[in-house]
């Protein structure tokens, strides 16, 4: 999960242009890969409790998605949170579909930098 965030960022900024063009962003990170080859089992994963601003909590993506306010900002959803990038990386994967085979050379280039 090291790469997860990172590739999460470079995906984003490579899909600013809100026109339907050709993809042009891939994922660098091997795990994001094989999570999001296994998107469905990973959507209705139960994971740690990560409570919003608002009193509710999610603990799956579905519930995370749900949610309208921010995620409460103490020390334990810090740490929870990462559990939700996934969540993340599938939604926009799902928003914008591309190619998710690894690209070794790439992500070797993109670590070297």
């Amino acid at each position: 999960m090291r790469y997860l965030f990172a590739s999460i960022l470079l995906a984003i900024a490579g899909c600013q242009d809100t026109e339907h063009t050709a993809i042009s962003y891939v994922w660098l990170d091997r795990e994001v890969v094989n999570l999001l080859q296994n998107a469905p089992v990973e959507v209705d994963k139960i994971r740690s409790r990560l409570d919003f601003e608002d009193g509710s909590y999610a603990d799956s993506c579905k519930g995370y998605w749900s949610k309208k306010a921010g995620v409460s900002e103490t020390a334990a959803n810090f740490t929870v949170r990462s559990e939700y990038l996934v969540c993340d990386a599938i939604k926009l994967h799902h928003k914008w579909p591309a190619n998710i085979e690894f690209d070794p050379i790439r992500a070797a280039w993109v670590a070297a930098q």
